[in-house]
């Protein structure tokens, strides 16, 4: 049941509210604010027909009908090395705002090349390299159109930003003025830019990234950084062919202020029911795993004896330090049985 809020405190349109899980964040200065929430579920719809669904959220969310991440950038080679970033395009006049060009219908899928200065303060002096590639970019030094417009005169096709100066940070919005600017870009944080650069490092042939969106799996989303009581609910009505178990992700973000978020169904006279509250005989149940069937799904359990953890799954095990960024465990197998280290704190989840 998904009824969060930042600080426990009742609000939204729903009483009862919890603490996001995983606040406060890990890092050097642990808050409550920029927080990521990603939540799968399988929901069971009773029959065929037109269901209305309902989201009330502070900020931005996107509900996919798949497990599979979805986003505007992604890495498309090596494939072994597949992610979906946490994205912020800069896409000007669009929900967000912001001073490049416009996101790209099609998805480009080009090679990613470091600039040179990493900063772009400068003219590039890789121009050979940047042409027709994507180009990332450290931020700090000079304003965001600065560098756009440098990687843009080298022959890029698009920029990726990494927050390098705000290291606790999530990737954000970049203002200033576009003038001039054709080409699309956007940020993500300094954690998937440490990864992406160590990937590009420890890959000769080049790491290549998709840059597009794909809305083929959306069923309703707003990105725009909002209150829950300001910008109006995100509300959907999806057609269900047939009884049975639907895969839903909702993925939501919040940068400052106050952080909210309600999935619920909303009933023929309006009432909204919470997704799978036990305690409402009309909420549409959900679950997290399918067992047998057509489904397939993942499971995970743990035992623990002192320090060591036992962890039984199914699908890929993939574990994370901040509740933000999931890497696969390398080498694991079912069951998987490691040490709990002396400090800090280590999360673990199973993906198909």
């Amino acid at each position: 049941m998904i009824n969060f809020e930042q600080d426990g405190v009742s609000t939204g349109r729903i009483p009862g509210d919890v603490v996001f899980p995983g606040i406060p964040g890990t890092g050097a200065t642990p808050n409550t604010d920029n927080l990521q929430t990603e939540s799968l579920a399988w929901i069971a719809f009773p029959g065929p027909g037109l269901y209305d669904l309902g989201i009330t959220s502070d900020d931005g969310v996107r509900l996919s009908a798949t497990h599979a991440p979805v986003g505007t950038l992604s890495i498309a080679s090596p494939a072994a090395s597949a992610r979906v970033f946490a994205f912020y395009p800069s896409a000007a006049g669009s929900p967000l705002g912001g001073i490049a060009g416009p996101n790209p219908v099609t998805p480009l899928v080009r090679k990613v090349v470091m600039a040179a200065p990493v900063l772009a303060d400068t003219p590039l002096t890789n121009a050979a390299e940047i042409a027709g590639n994507i180009a990332l970019i450290n931020r700090g030094g000079v304003p965001f159109a600065q560098k756009i417009l440098a990687a843009q005169a080298a022959g890029a096709v698009a920029v990726v930003i990494v927050n390098e100066s705000q290291p606790d940070n999530l990737a954000a919005g970049m203002g200033g003025d576009g003038t001039g600017i054709t080409i699309p870009a956007g940020m993500i944080s300094k954690g998937e830019g440490d990864i992406l650069k160590a990937l590009m490092a420890a890959t000769p042939a080049g790491v290549t990234l998709s840059y597009g969106e794909d809305l083929s799996t959306t069923i309703a989303k707003d990105d725009r950084g909002r209150g829950w009581d300001t910008g109006g609910d995100v509300n959907s009505t999806v057609a269900v062919p047939a009884a049975g178990l639907y895969p839903v992700r909702l993925f939501h973000f919040e940068g400052a202020g106050g952080a909210n978020l309600e999935f619920y169904s909303i009933g023929p006279d309006g009432v909204k029911h919470l997704i799978n509250d036990e305690f409402d005989e009309a909420s549409l149940k959900a679950y997290a795993t399918i067992i047998g069937g057509t489904g397939g799904g993942v499971s995970l359990s743990m035992t623990r004896t002192g320090n060591s953890v036992t962890l039984t799954y199914t699908g890929t095990l993939k574990s994370s330090t901040d509740l933000t960024i999931w890497t696969a465990v390398t080498g694991a197998t079912s069951p998987y049985t490691f040490t709990l280290p002396a400090t800090g704190k280590l999360f673990f989840r199973a993906e198909e």
